[in-house]
């Protein structure tokens, strides 16, 4: 599995502002297993995550002190999506995600309201990532936790 990007520091408070800034820090790696194959692997300082009938849902453990709290959603899918979008960005060696990035002007204070949504093409089937922020720019939190993402069905 790869290992995912982290901050410089050891210190918690660094680590804290370090997810606002969108990278993980390093440390102690948990990894979720889903009955479907999708595999995570993520700071178990930094995130909370939660099985869903399809994948899972990430979000800070510090979120509710977060200025513009956030979530990520990770979900296998049976068929190909309708629509994946025309932007791409490489997590990896060899993997690819295609995806798209919606805003609403009205975000408030924090900044514009994003949504981001990417496709991973994995076998036969394809994994859909989602996080949706309020931010000055596009939040990027998403790509940084698609490289802990593994797809190894059971045969």
């Amino acid at each position: 599995m790869a290992l995912l990007a982290g901050c410089e520091s050891s210190d918690p408070d660094a680590a804290a502002s370090s997810v606002d800034a969108g990278r993980l820090p390093e440390g102690a790696q948990e990894v979720h297993v889903h009955a479907n194959g999708v595999q995570l692997m993520v700071s178990a300082k930094i995130y909370q995550v939660t099985t869903t009938p399809t994948g899972f849902s990430l979000e800070p453990l510090n979120n509710d002190q977060l200025r513009t709290p956030f979530s990520v959603s990770i979900q296998l899918l049976a068929s190909p999506p309708k629509a994946m979008g025309h932007r791409v960005h490489y997590v990896d060696s060899g993997r690819m995600l295609r995806y798209t990035v919606t805003h609403e002007k009205e975000g408030g204070s924090a900044g514009v309201l994003y949504t981001v949504v990417a496709f991973e093409h994995v076998g036969t089937h394809w994994i859909r990532y989602s996080q949706t922020r309020q931010a000055e720019e596009m939040p990027g939190e998403v790509f940084q936790i698609a490289r802990g993402v593994r797809y190894a069905p059971s045969k």
